[in-house]
C-alpha cells in the first residue's frame, strides 16, 4: 500500500490532508474528485497534496529525463525512480504515494496538464492563486511551474517551494 510513506510525512509536518484522505489511507470526508477534458479525462485530486504547505520539486544538479510536456505519469515515474529517498518529500513522490478515493495511481501533472488545470480552474475546487509544480523538468537544475494567479509559466530552481495538485487518469 502506498499510503505508508505519507503517514511518515504526516508525522513530520504535523498536518497533512491529501484531498479528503487522511495520510493513513482512510477517507476523512468525501470531497468530490473533479475531472476535466484534456487528452481524455483527467481527474483532479480534491485539494492540494499538503494543505497549506509547499514542497520542493526535487534535487538540483541531476537531469532525470522527466521532460515530457504531455505525460505527467511517465515524468512522475522517472522522478520517483531516479530520486528515490532524497531525505525529504518531493512533489512527484507525494503524488505517487497518494491514496485517495480508493485510487493509488495519482501523479504530478506535466506542464501541459497543469496548464489545463489552470485553464479549467473555475471547475476545480480549492486551487489557490499560488505557484504549482509540474512534473516537467527543464534541465538538471530547473523544472516547470505555473502561477495560478495569472497563468504565467516558467522554469525555476527545483529547490524552490511550490504547491502540488495530483491528477490521475483511468487506465
Amino acid at each position: 500500500m502506498k499510503g505508508g510513506a505519507l503517514s511518515l510525512l504526516a508525522g513530520w509536518i504535523g498536518l497533512v490532508t491529501l484531498g479528503m484522505c487522511a495520510c493513513g489511507g482512510t477517507d476523512k470526508e468525501e470531497a468530490e474528485v473533479k475531472s476535466i477534458s484534456f487528452n481524455g479525462t483527467l481527474f483532479v485530486a480534491p485539494s492540494d497534496s499538503i494543505e497549506g504547505a509547499n514542497t520542493v520539486w526535487g534535487l538540483q544538479g541531476t537531469a532525470i529525463g522527466a521532460v515530457s510536456t504531455a505525460d505527467g505519469a511517465a515524468n512522475t515515474v522517472l522522478a520517483v525512480d531516479n530520486m528515490g529517498d532524497i531525505g525529504t518529500e518531493f512533489a512527484a513522490k507525494i503524488c505517487s504515494e497518494l491514496l485517495s478515493h480508493d485510487f493509488d495511481d495519482w501523479y504530478l501533472p506535466s506542464s501541459e496538464e497543469l496548464n489545463a488545470l489552470y485553464s479549467n480552474r473555475d471547475a476545480i475546487d480549492n486551487l489557490e492563486a499560488q505557484w504549482y509544480w509540474s512534473s516537467t523538468e527543464a534541465d538538471a537544475d530547473d523544472a516547470w511551474l505555473q502561477n495560478f494567479a495569472d497563468g504565467f509559466s516558467h522554469s525555476a530552481s527545483k529547490g524552490l517551494l511550490a504547491r502540488v495538485r495530483c491528477v490521475r487518469r483511468d487506465p
